[in-house]
């Protein structure tokens, strides 16, 4: 399984509620793949305000559906 194990050129982090994973702003230079917990997707605005684009719960069902998902529809 792609996701399920670290390899070359993938690493496996644990994040704190709360903790900012990626900021407006930043290079992007690396794709992240949740496979289990909430996560919540904002921008900041000019002015500061944030505004909450997506919210998503994931647990390990969701991911082990999507896998088995991509494995019998490539």
């Amino acid at each position: 399984m792609f996701l399920a194990s670290v390899g070359e050129g993938k690493t496996i982090s644990k994040y704190r509620k709360d903790q900012i994973v990626f900021s407006q702003g930043q290079v992007a230079d690396a794709v992240f793949y949740i496979q289990q917990g909430k996560i919540k997707l904002a921008v900041i605005s000019e002015q500061g305000k944030e505004a909450v684009i997506a919210t998503r719960a994931l647990s390990s069902a969701d991911v082990n559906s999507r896998r088995a998902d991509a494995h019998h529809n490539p």
